[in-house]
């Protein structure tokens, strides 16, 4: 009986982190998330997708403009751990990175020491799907984070982008 109880918390558990993030492999298009792009780069589409019928497509042909896309934001505590992990591949090259960005009070980024989101993952060139997963300590000032989408400046080419999955433990 404990065992059946101790696999339900978990199970339980489980449907509760899946539901931190909406549409995750952007089977509902844009919902959930949002760009701030001055010409769109950032299309959910079903060439993009690694499972289901959709994923993000990066197409940046611009050395000035650049992907700017981000997550709807979702509330975390001081301590907690963050894992994102998503699906990448980029056959042009370095062209972008996804991050984690904590969010302090009136949703104030927290950069880290450099000026940047505190954790970056790179996506590096590969024709081929990747899985990329990172950890990272919610700061004591963060009240929320979101996940952002950046191409690198006056790098140009093509990032797809598919089935994030995001735990907050």
């Amino acid at each position: 009986m404990k065992v059946i109880l101790a696999c339900l918390s978990l199970v339980s558990i489980s449907c509760l982190h899946a539901q931190v993030l909406s549409n995750p492999g952007f089977e509902s298009g844009l919902e959930g998330w949002k760009s701030t792009e001055r010409t769109p780069i950032t299309t959910a589409i079903k060439e993009a997708a690694r499972t289901g019928e959709m994923g993000l497509r990066v197409n940046d042909a611009s050395e000035t403009d650049g992907a700017r896309f981000a997550s709807d934001a979702f509330t975390v505590s001081p301590g907690q751990k963050v894992t994102i992990s998503f699906w990448a591949r980029s056959p042009q090259g370095d062209v972008a990175a996804v991050s984690l960005q904590p969010l302090g009070a009136r949703n104030r980024p927290i950069m880290g020491e450099n000026g940047q989101p505190p954790l970056v993952v790179s996506i590096k060139a590969s024709p081929d799907w990747k899985q990329y997963k990172a950890s990272y300590a919610v700061p004591d000032e963060a009240e929320a984070m979101i996940i952002t989408v950046r191409s690198w400046s006056r790098s140009k080419g093509v990032v797809d982008i598919d089935d994030f999955e995001l735990t907050v433990e």
